[in-house]
C-alpha cells in the first residue's frame, strides 16, 4: 500500500511538471490553474500560480496581480481565511485596478472578501490621504523624447504609478503607465521613473511606502534636452478606476449625449449589444482630459468609433478630496444597443 501511495504521488508530481513545462507564459498559467481549481485540484493550481506570483523578473505586475488573486480563492476553498485576505492584499499592492469582476460569478462570498480587502487597502498608509505627504522628486536622469514622436510632432502627458518605497526608490516591479497619449513614450518614461530618487512619503510623521501617480510632460516647446517632468507634489491625480478613497468623492456623469453611427452596416445584426472600456482623467473642471484616454476593451471597432466620438461631450462633476475638485482617473464601461438604422441606446458605468 505505501509502495501504492509513493508511485501514486509520483504520478502526480511528474503530470504536474508537465503542466508547468507546457504552460510557458504567466496567462497560460494562470488559465491553467483556473481550470485545476474548477476540478478541485488545488495543490496544482497552487503551484501553477505560485510559478507567476513570486517571479517579478519573469512576469509583470498585472499578471502577478491577477495570479495572487487566484491564490487568495484557492486559500479560500481550502479554509484558509488568513491566507485568503494575505494573497488579496498582494494582488492590490501590485495592482489597485486588477480585475476582480469574475469573482462574484464564483462565489459570492469570496467577493466580499475581496470588497473587504480593498476597503482596507485605501484606507491604509499607502492609500490614505489624511496625515499623508506625499513623495517629491529631489534628482532624476533625463527624459528622453522617443526622436520618431518628435518628428512626427507627436507630443502629450502620460500618467505613471508606482509604489515609492522608504528609502525613495520606485519599486520596479510596480511601475505601471496609467494613460499614455502614444505607448512610444512608455518605455522612456518607465525609464524615468526608475533614475528618479524621491523624498519618501509620510503618514503621520512616520516614513512609509506609498502609491504615487505622476504626470509626466512631453512637449515640443520643451527644451530637447530636458522635456518636461512635474515634480509629484505638482499636481496629484487621484486614481478612482476601482473606487475612490476614503474621504474622495469620484466623478460623476452630469449628461449623456446621443451617439450616432454613421455606418449601420458596421453593426451587424439588428439588436446586437456592445461594449467598450476606457480609463481616463477627468479634470477638476469636469472635463475629460482627451490625451489620458486608453481604450481597455472593445467588442468591436465600431462601437469603439461611436465611443470616441461622443467622450469629448461628456460632462462630469468633478472628483473630490474634501470639498477640493481634483483631478481623478476613472475607467467608464459602454453598454451599447443599437435602436433603429443608426441610434443607439447605451449605458455608462464605472466600477
Amino acid at each position: 500500500m505505501l509502495r501504492f501511495a509513493i508511485l501514486a504521488a509520483t504520478f502526480v508530481s511528474l503530470t504536474l511538471s508537465a503542466r508547468i513545462a507546457v504552460s510557458q507564459t504567466a496567462a497560460d498559467r494562470i488559465a491553467s490553474a483556473r481550470a485545476e481549481i474548477r476540478l478541485r485540484n488545488l495543490d496544482s493550481a497552487m503551484a501553477l500560480l505560485r510559478q507567476v506570483a513570486d517571479s517579478p523578473s519573469a512576469a509583470d505586475p498585472s499578471d502577478r496581480a491577477m495570479a495572487f488573486m487566484w491564490l487568495g480563492i484557492v486559500s479560500f476553498y481550502e479554509g484558509d481565511d488568513s491566507a485568503t485576505a494575505k494573497s488579496f492584499r498582494a494582488a492590490l499592492a501590485l495592482d489597485p485596478a486588477v480585475d476582480a469582476d469574475n469573482l462574484a460569478r464564483v462565489d459570492s462570498t469570496l467577493a466580499a472578501r475581496w470588497r473587504e480587502q480593498a476597503r482596507a487597502a485605501r484606507s491604509d498608509s499607502a492609500f490614505s490621504t489624511s496625515g499623508v505627504v506625499l513623495p517629491k522628486v529631489l534628482r532624476s536622469g533625463p527624459l528622453r523624447y522617443p526622436e520618431v514622436l518628435r518628428q512626427r510632432g507627436i507630443e502629450g502627458r502620460v500618467y505613471v504609478q508606482a509604489i515609492i518605497d522608504t528609502l525613495g526608490d520606485p519599486e520596479p516591479g510596480s511601475i505601471r503607465i496609467l494613460a499614455s497619449p502614444n505607448h512610444g513614450f512608455d518605455s522612456a518614461v518607465r525609464d524615468w521613473m526608475l533614475s528618479a530618487k524621491f523624498a519618501p512619503g509620510k503618514h503621520d510623521g512616520r516614513v512609509e511606502n506609498m502609491v504615487l501617480t505622476v504626470p509626466v510632460d512631453f512637449s515640443l516647446d520643451a527644451p530637447s534636452s530636458s522635456p518636461s517632468a512635474p515634480a509629484a507634489g505638482e499636481r496629484t491625480v487621484h486614481d478612482c478606476v476601482r473606487g475612490c478613497k476614503a474621504g474622495e468623492r469620484s466623478p460623476r456623469l452630469l449628461e449623456l449625449p446621443q451617439m450616432r453611427f454613421d455606418s449601420p452596416g458596421d453593426l451587424g445584426p439588428s439588436g446586437v449589444h456592445g461594449r467598450v472600456v476606457v480609463r481616463a482623467v477627468i479634470d477638476e473642471n469636469g472635463r475629460l482630459e482627451p490625451e489620458t484616454i486608453s481604450p481597455i476593451m472593445s467588442s468591436s471597432s465600431a462601437f469603439e468609433r461611436a465611443v470616441r466620438d461622443v467622450l469629448p461631450q461628456l460632462r462630469f462633476r468633478p472628483a473630490q478630496a474634501g470639498s477640493q475638485a481634483v483631478a481623478a482617473l476613472i475607467e467608464l464601461r459602454f453598454d451599447i444597443r443599437p435602436e433603429g438604422l443608426n441610434w443607439v441606446r447605451y449605458e455608462v458605468s464605472t466600477p
